[in-house]
């Protein structure tokens, strides 16, 4: 019968399935059982009951608490004869969260009982839920939500302009864009931001600089106003005025710069009138800037030329302003030894000269007026070799002036009478190209000339008696 037990009781012992009571039960009252050890504690030595003053010590594999060493000191009691309460040795583990974006400190798949973790995210991921969390029991954590790793948008850092909310923006959240005076947002529909899956913003906004248009004088444009970038504003100019050729023009702003026709005023057009003889018939505005080109017809010039342009600068005209263009003359011919120059347009001058050996005898120079000369003497060029000889005469009483032996062709004389006789014929000669006289007769003195005189004046006394 008490092999039978003993078989029993060796058979339960070698497959750990004594319980304590059953240690209890085996252990001499003055023993310490090792059933008041936690199962999972390796203990050295390791037997069912200890004697007292024995020692032993504990080895945990998972998490140990308490003393590491314990001593047997008999008599039973609350500690069934152990010096020391009992320790702890759990094991178990529980397995770390997986989140790609997750950083677990310990960088660890697997941890043992009471361990802790520590929980951050890689940049542009923000943490969502508990920093931290203990392995409280198998595949247990403590809390027991695990973290996530949610994409942020970090707050742009923009020039001219804030971003609110300051803090970090999550997905899907948005953010308001506020420029500061003098700017404004570009593009203009960006001014709210929304944060994308992949943390970037569906909008990239800058703050850019207003460009203020100031007024111009003669247009619709009478009051200085502000564009934003990119935004063009039309100028349009009153009736009778443009600018750079155009009634109306665009100024565009680009950050702060304005690109375009800049001006401050309008400029006034100006009114051609039409010009007698030419293709311009009747009058034509013209804008400032542009020029008009007038062709006189054919036949017809202005100051030698036949076309010209005028050109208007804010209401005034430069350039030939008249209101005809005038007639050409007939071209002259040389005269015979000779030579003209070839001037016949209005108001120049044609200039007659003479080849060696010859003089000029007529007008040497002649104007042309509106297709007319001035002069229409005939001009000839005489030999110089040529002379007349002083005339002779057998009355002394004449006398020759100037008193010369020879005479050049054009060389005039006048003729006198002395001793108070009257001259009768010509008062003058000229040397003409021949070599003779014009007039060749010689005048003659005949009588008294005071003699005369007297009684011319007694005859005409007489006549007014008899008509009285």
């Amino acid at each position: 019968m008490y092999q039978v037990l003993w078989i029993v009781f060796v058979s339960a012992l070698l497959s750990n399935q004594l319980d304590q009571s059953n240690c209890q039960t085996t252990c001499a009252p003055n023993q310490c059982p090792k059933s008041f050890f936690d199962d999972a504690f390796v203990i050295s030595p390791d037997k069912l009951c200890y004697d007292i003053n024995d020692q032993v010590s504990f080895t945990c594999s998972g998490k140990g608490g308490g003393p590491p060493s314990n001593t047997c000191k008999g008599n039973g009691g609350p500690l069934q004869g152990w010096e020391l309460p009992p320790g702890t040795c759990e094991v178990f583990t529980c397995t770390g969260p997986v989140d790609e974006n997750l950083i677990l400190n310990p960088n660890k798949s697997v941890f043992e009982a009471r361990e802790e973790v520590s929980f951050s995210c890689n940049e542009g991921y923000e943490l969502t839920g508990p920093e931290k969390a203990v392995c409280d029991e198998q595949e247990t954590w403590n809390p027991p939500t695990a973290p996530t790793c949610l994409v942020i948008c970090y707050i742009p850092d923009l020039d001219h302009g804030t971003v609110t909310p300051t803090i970090t923006i999550k997905v899907g959240d948005t953010a308001k864009v506020t420029c500061d005076v003098g700017f404004s947002v570009y593009p203009p529909s960006s001014s709210i931001m929304t944060c994308q899956a992949d943390g970037t913003w569906d909008q990239e906004p800058a703050c850019l600089e207003i460009c203020n248009v100031a007024a111009v004088n003669h247009s619709q444009h009478t009051e200085a106003k502000d564009i934003e970038h990119t935004e063009t504003l039309e100028i349009i100019c009153d009736e009778g005025y443009s600018f750079n050729g155009k009634t109306k023009f665009e100024v565009t702003c680009e950050d702060g710069q304005l690109i375009g026709n800049l001006t401050d005023t309008c400029l006034a057009s100006c009114t051609v009138a039409a010009v007698n003889n030419s293709n311009h018939i009747e009058d034509a505005t013209i804008l400032s800037g542009e020029e008009i080109t007038i062709n006189c017809n054919h036949g017809y010039s202005i100051d030698e030329i036949i076309e010209y342009n005028i050109r208007c600068e804010d209401g005034e005209l430069f350039g030939k302003t008249t209101d005809t263009c005038y007639g050409d003359c007939e071209k002259l011919s040389p005269p015979p030894n000779g030579q003209v120059s070839d001037n016949y347009r209005h108001g120049t001058t044609a200039t007659f000269s003479c080849s060696d050996g010859y003089s000029l005898n007529g007008t040497a120079e002649v104007t042309c007026e509106n297709g007319n000369w001035n002069s229409v003497d005939v001009v000839v060029c005489y030999d110089t070799s040529i002379t007349c000889n002083a005339p002779t005469s057998a009355d002394v009483s004449l006398t020759i002036q100037p008193d010369k032996l020879s005479y050049n062709v054009n060389d005039t004389i006048s003729y006198s009478c002395s001793n108070s006789k009257a001259l009768k014929g010509p008062a003058e000669a000229v040397c003409s190209q021949d070599g003779e006289w014009d007039p060749p007769d010689l005048p003659v003195c005949r009588g008294n000339l005071a003699r005369g005189v007297w009684l011319l004046t007694i005859a005409s006394s007489l006549c007014m008696f008899l008509l009285h």
